[in-house]
């Protein structure tokens, strides 16, 4: 670790630190702790100092920064080996990933993270409502190495890590909107956007950018997100006890569930694999409701009413006709919408 990550590491703890105490553990001289408190007040950590009696963290959990996010990595997921990039704003993590792609050979298990995204990308092309005061933003570079295969998988797996991080955090347990939501009350809480890497040269998909974004708060003061956003978004504040959601480690979590996951079945671990299968199919948000099916988007006269069966290995959606069809729908074929949920972009 760090002088940093370990004057960071102490100051969490609670209560003031003496800079003497911080030097001794870091096993580092005053010098060194006061050019670490520096650098993380810069990184937008408030932290009180006093001559007589040391250093004291005040408020965090706010605040999205670099220093808190690899530090609850390295402590909770050291063998994840993910690299962070933190932009204050930015079009979209997604296509920052793809920019750097393009002149980096090797970005594997690279994540970048924004407070705010200013061209956020849902499926289909919508946008996604990225406000720095609602939510997180952030994008997984991950590059098997047999390319990507199977890009549903890996986009339900994303999933299945949403859901077992704010499980292990909050103890709330969220439900899977076939194939790429998630769902707290029956609202959405989180999107995600799968998109390729190519190598033009041989026409295989090398990465995968999995773009995950989470609505974390909804602001006292919530003018600027937009009507159609309160009417569909939960927010995971509204469903935890405590008072400020530490977004730091609500990122660290997802990533480090993500990469575990993702490094289990990239190992050959099929235990993992059909554990995730079935987590996906026991969180099923659709499966029992009746539904309308679209094969043509937004196109009514194709539509019709099915009641969903469940899901099937390959994560096509089994479905049943009201004429008593049975029939398996593709991510990607169809635009699902229902009376009984809330559905978003």
């Amino acid at each position: 670790m760090t002088t940093k990550q370990i004057v960071l590491r102490e100051l969490r703890k609670g209560g003031v630190v003496s800079g003497e105490a911080l030097a001794a553990t870091a096993h580092v001289s005053r010098a060194a702790v006061w050019k670490a408190v520096s650098s993380l007040r810069r990184d937008g950590y408030a932290i009180d100092a006093s001559t007589k009696t040391g250093y004291f963290l005040s408020i965090e959990k706010s605040i999205v920064n670099k220093s808190s996010i690899e530090d609850y990595l390295l402590r909770y997921y050291p063998d994840s080996h993910i690299s962070v990039l933190v932009y204050n704003s930015i079009d979209s993590t997604n296509n920052e990933l793809k920019r750097l792609s393009a002149s980096n050979a090797d970005l594997h298990k690279t994540a970048a993270i924004a407070l705010e995204q200013t061209a956020g990308r849902g499926r289909l092309g919508r946008s996604f409502f990225s406000s720095s005061q609602t939510g997180v933003f952030m994008s997984l570079l991950y590059s098997p190495k047999a390319g990507v295969t199977d890009p549903a998988k890996m986009t339900a797996n994303a999933a299945i890590a949403v859901c077992r991080a704010i499980s292990r955090l909050y103890g709330v347990e969220a439900q899977i909107k076939w194939v790429n939501d998630v769902f707290l009350g029956e609202k959405k809480l989180c999107g995600i956007l799968t998109e390729g890497v190519s190598n033009l040269e041989t026409g295989r998909i090398d990465s995968a950018i999995v773009g995950i974004g989470i609505n974390i708060a909804c602001p006292a003061s919530s003018d600027g997100v937009p009507a159609e956003v309160k009417q569909i978004a939960s927010f995971l504040q509204d469903y935890t006890d405590s008072k400020t959601v530490d977004r730091n480690l609500v990122i660290a979590t997802v990533l480090g569930e993500l990469v575990s996951i993702y490094d289990k079945i990239e190992s050959g671990d099929e235990a993992e694999a059909q554990k995730c299968l079935a987590e996906y199919r026991s969180r099923s948000l659709l499966t029992g409701k009746r539904i309308r099916v679209y094969p043509v988007i937004a196109e009514e006269e194709s539509s019709y009413f099915a009641k969903v069966v469940g899901v099937s290995d390959d994560l096509s959606l089994i479905v049943e006709s009201d004429d008593g069809k049975r029939l398996e729908l593709k991510s990607g074929e169809v635009t699902l919408k229902s009376t009984s949920i809330a559905t978003g972009a």
